[in-house]
């Protein structure tokens, strides 16, 4: 089986979901199997999933919607815009238990995704830059 060098646009592979999304493959594969994630199979034989429907599996799971305002602070272009709440607490330079009190304050949005919790960094960037303009 020849796989092909790159998906087309606007698809990733489960491993490059699995990056984006701060999770296992095997998370990928258990959203696929249970059709919460639709995949399908290039010419090739490489199975892909829709970059926006990874996006709206994200929406459908959002935890506590809360508006923000626009950040001004950049994430690292390395770094997944999705944290787990240790990453977020480094991220952010407080304790977990600070992350989670956020997120029941309704002040930072999760998402759960696969029976992972993620929290955007830009979320996080924006709660600490309204904070400290108070």
């Amino acid at each position: 089986m020849t796989l092909s060098p790159n998906p087309k646009p606007g698809y990733l592979r489960p491993k490059d979901a699995a990056t984006y999304l701060s999770v296992t493959l095997s998370t990928i594969y258990r959203l696929i199997s249970s059709k919460k994630l639709k995949s399908r199979k290039e010419p090739g034989g490489a199975m892909v999933v829709k970059a926006a429907d990874v996006d709206s599996l994200i929406e459908r799971n959002c935890q506590a919607p809360v508006e923000h305002p626009t950040s001004t602070m950049q994430t690292p272009s390395t770094r997944s815009p999705y944290l787990r709440s240790a990453e977020a607490a480094e991220y952010a330079r407080v304790t977990r238990s600070t992350i989670y009190a956020w997120m029941k304050q309704k002040k930072l949005k999760s998402y759960l995704v696969g029976g992972v919790r993620l929290f955007k960094a830009s979320d996080l960037d924006a709660l600490i830059e309204s904070s400290i303009s108070e």
